[in-house]
C-alpha cells in the first residue's frame, strides 16, 4: 500500500517510522510525463517489496510541503524523485529516470534487516 502524505505531521512520523523500517517517498508531479512513468515503476516495485512502508506527495497540490521536505532534509526538490530514509535520515535519493525498480533495490540492500 502506498499511503498519502499531505501534513509535515505525517512526514515527522515518517521519520520516526524510519528508525523501525525503512521508508520510501515518491514526490510526484501529476503534470509531469516522465513523472507518470516514474510513478507506474515505483508502483509496481512498492508492489513486489514489501519490507519499506510505502508514501507519495503530490508535488503540485501540495508543494508547500514538498517544498518544507526538501528544506527539512537538505535534498533539492525535484519531481519527480524518491526519497529512502533510514534512522530518521535520508539515505539515498534519485530523481526523473534514475528512479528504477533496479535503483531502489540496490539502496534497500545497504540496510540490514533487522531480527527480532
Amino acid at each position: 500500500m502506498i499511503n498519502e502524505l499531505t501534513s509535515t505531521e505525517q512526514f515527522f512520523e515518517i521519520l520516526q517510522t524510519s528508525k523501525q523500517r525503512p521508508v520510501c517517498l515518491f514526490k510526484h508531479s501529476t503534470a509531469c510525463g516522465t513523472s507518470a512513468g516514474a510513478w507506474r515503476d515505483f508502483q509496481r516495485f512498492a508492489e513486489s517489496e514489501p519490507r519499506p512502508e510505502y508514501w507519495r506527495v503530490l508535488a503540485i497540490e501540495q508543494r508547500a510541503l514538498a517544498k518544507f521536505i526538501a528544506q527539512h532534509t537538505t535534498v533539492r526538490h525535484e519531481s519527480p524523485q524518491v526519497l529512502l530514509f533510514h534512522e530518521g535520515k535520508v539515505l539515498w535519493h534519485a530523481s526523473h529516470w534514475n528512479i528504477t525498480a533496479q535503483a531502489l533495490q540496490k539502496a534497500l540492500e545497504t540496510i540490514p534487516v533487522r531480527v527480532a
